[in-house]
């Protein structure tokens, strides 16, 4: 049987070629702490070298193989590569003329569908458009096959009512696909009335990030067009455009290769933490609350009732909204149709939200096989102060607070 020294320094470049031109690289296999540069692009150490393997010993089942970590990057040195921190700055991209582009998550031009198409993006990564590659009819469908290339950026969004809705981003991955059967697990959505079977094209991102037009944290409008479904940003000449282009830059830890960066003196500063001795009685700063039995029973009581008027406030809008089991532990709400995972607390203090916050992360991880990648949220009796907004929005993390007998949130209403 082969084992890892049967892997040499030729089997690991070709292992890390496939990606380039692929990037088809599963979501639980990512980066975690390390990352193997590649032609000015970032790849998980510990996947290339299972990738490699099959090169190496195509078909043959193998003994042993290496842990993630030391182990890894020890190995990848010796074979002349060297893993990075994830914090380090990346090189310069060599395809610094990358272009990028909005497309639109209405697919089919019809409002109705538009939840189903966002929620097919986020769960195969992948832009779709409505027209064909080789309808020359409407010249937006072989634009979308032809024009984009791989490398180039891709922002799932669009300007509806005047207002953000924005799906997420990625780098794109290969050529145009039209045959949806090569999509595993994808189900065409609803047809609108008096529309025909889909027949458009799509476009697979990897990697790919979800977010929130709250969690860009500028009005990413001013780089959308509501009329369009595929536009393309200029940064070089538009400030808006470059903006927003390095944003998605930055949040994937590469350049952007565009022109007029932000300067450092510009960007804004996070405020420094006061360091103060103080004795360790505040139970903000536990791993656990200090509560009484009553406390806890009075806890228990408003986190309930929160929960049952955001229920019957969904349902009088059509929405269903169910509590969720991982195991044995009990997630408060989860809206199957927008795949919303929705964690209660009782109040608006800090160490609620912080434990709020950890059962949403180990809610998405027990069942990332079915949920995939969840919209997550938080439901607080009021709104929270901007602060925590900033630090949620970081986390992918959103807010839904009661007001008066309504509900709002931060997500452009994911959630409401």
């Amino acid at each position: 049987m082969p084992t890892v020294e049967s892997i040499k320094h030729e089997h690991i470049l070709k292992a890390l070629e496939q990606l380039r031109k692929k990037r088809d690289i599963p979501p639980h296999r990512g980066s975690t702490k390390y990352d193997l540069i590649y032609k000015g692009e970032r790849y998980p150490p510990k996947y290339v070298v299972t990738l490699s393997k099959t090169f190496a010993a195509p078909g043959i089942k193998w003994k042993t193989f290496l842990r993630a970590g030391k182990q890894t990057n020890d190995f990848l040195e010796s074979r002349g590569f060297t893993p990075v921190p994830r914090s380090a700055a990346p090189p310069e991209p060599p395809n610094s003329n990358r272009r990028f582009w909005v497309v639109s998550p209405n697919v089919r031009g019809h409002n109705a569908t538009v939840t189903e198409w966002k929620q097919a993006s986020e769960k195969h990564h992948a832009a779709f458009m409505g027209w064909g590659p080789k309808d020359h009819n409407h010249r937006l469908g072989p634009k979308f096959a032809n024009d984009i290339k791989p490398d180039d950026f891709i922002l799932i969004a669009r300007q509806f009512n005047w207002k953000p809705d924005v799906v997420g981003f990625g780098i794109v991955t290969g050529t145009y696909q039209d045959d949806q059967k090569d999509l595993k697990g994808f189900t065409e959505p609803t047809r609108p009335p008096g529309k025909s079977e889909w027949k458009g094209s799509y476009r697979k991102l990897s990697p790919f990030i979800r977010v929130t037009a709250p969690s860009v944290g500028f009005p990413v409008e001013r780089a959308l067009n509501h009329t369009q479904a595929l536009r393309e940003l200029h940064p070089d000449r538009n400030a808006d455009h470059r903006r927003i282009c390095e944003w998605m830059s930055k949040k994937l830890g590469m350049a952007s290769g565009t022109k007029g960066k932000q300067s450092a003196a510009s960007q804004p500063k996070a405020p420094k933490p006061t360091v103060r001795s103080k004795p360790h009685r505040d139970p903000a700063q536990f791993d656990f609350l200090r509560r009484s039995a009553k406390a806890v029973m009075v806890a228990r009581k408003r986190e309930d009732a929160l929960v049952r008027d955001y229920k019957k406030w969904l349902d009088g809008k059509g929405r269903v909204v169910e509590k969720v089991l991982f195991g044995r532990f009990v997630c408060d709400a989860h809206e199957k149709a927008r795949n919303n995972l929705i964690e209660a607390k009782s109040f608006n203090k800090r160490e609620y939200i912080r434990m709020a916050v950890g059962q949403l992360l180990d809610y998405a991880f027990l069942g990332k096989k079915t949920l995939v990648t969840p919209n997550m949220a938080i439901l607080l009796p009021k709104e929270p102060e901007k602060e925590i907004l900033t630090w949620l929005d970081g986390l992918n993390i959103s807010v839904i607070w009661k007001q008066g007998k309504a509900f709002k949130d931060n997500a452009g209403e994911q959630f409401t």
